[in-house]
């Protein structure tokens, strides 16, 4: 009787989907299987076709671009060596690493720096900060592009000192850019962490190894007796470290 009234109530259990399962997948899809597929292979179309148009035009010849070819007439790898030698990529390249690296490397570590200090130490202003923090995320960064490139002409005008076209000046304004963000990254990382590192308790004793305790009175005890290789049991040696006993 027991077995049947086991099997009746977790036979409604084993109708229910497992999370996961096909199933239950079958169940939570919005749209159906072939309507799926065809939304996927459209919008794969669209990322898809401008890529190889550009990759097939810069295989092509400039006449055959200028009509519009799609595929290519004839096949040539010009424009990849031209490239090097007509535009000076080599040097875009090299600034663009150089100034790249420098902006991340100062932005963490700026960042980093001044997150710990919001986030540990607790000083007049500091709300106001992080305020301002979270609402430079609501201004678009094409909005501050007018602003900086204003100041940068205006140190050229009034103090003489050349900004625009020069690489520590294109660092300076990746560096506008990436400081409140990143700052605010860092604050929202190490508010998580906890304030003070788990360390042990130098009053903590060290619960010693199972063997002979010489200097343990059962120790003793078995050396009076003759038996000098009598294993103290595990439980004796937590009590005696518990009990204050200053066995190494």
């Amino acid at each position: 009787m027991s077995a049947t009234t086991a099997t009746r109530r977790s036979a409604p259990s084993a109708a229910v989907d497992r999370p996961g399962s096909h199933r239950q997948h079958e169940v939570l899809r919005l749209l159906p299987g072939p309507l799926l597929v065809i939304i996927l292979v459209f919008l794969g179309a669209l990322v898809l076709i401008p890529v190889l148009y550009i990759f097939l035009a810069s295989v092509n010849s400039d006449i055959g671009v200028a009509k519009g070819e799609f595929w290519p007439s004839t096949v040539t790898l010009e424009n990849y060596s031209k490239i090097w030698t007509s535009v000076g990529l080599a040097t875009g390249l090299t600034n663009s690493v150089l100034v790249a690296g420098a902006t991340a490397v100062v932005s963490a570590a700026l960042s980093i720096s001044t997150a710990f200090v919001l986030v540990r130490y607790t000083f007049r202003g500091r709300l106001t900060i992080l305020r301002g923090l979270l609402a430079l995320q609501s201004v678009p960064g094409t909005l501050m592009v007018l602003p900086v490139f204003v100041l940068f002409s205006s140190a050229a005008t009034y103090l003489g000192i050349q900004v625009i076209g020069t690489q520590w000046g294109l660092f300076v304004t990746y560096l506008t850019f990436a400081m409140p963000f990143s700052t605010w990254v860092m604050v929202t990382y190490l508010r998580g962490l906890p304030k003070e590192p788990r360390r042990s308790s130098p009053h903590r004793r060290r619960v010693p190894p199972r063997g002979p305790l010489p200097h343990h009175p059962a120790a003793e005890l078995a050396g009076h007796r003759g038996l000098r290789h009598l294993r103290v049991p595990a439980w004796l040696e937590r009590r005696a470290v518990c009990l204050g006993d200053d066995t190494p």
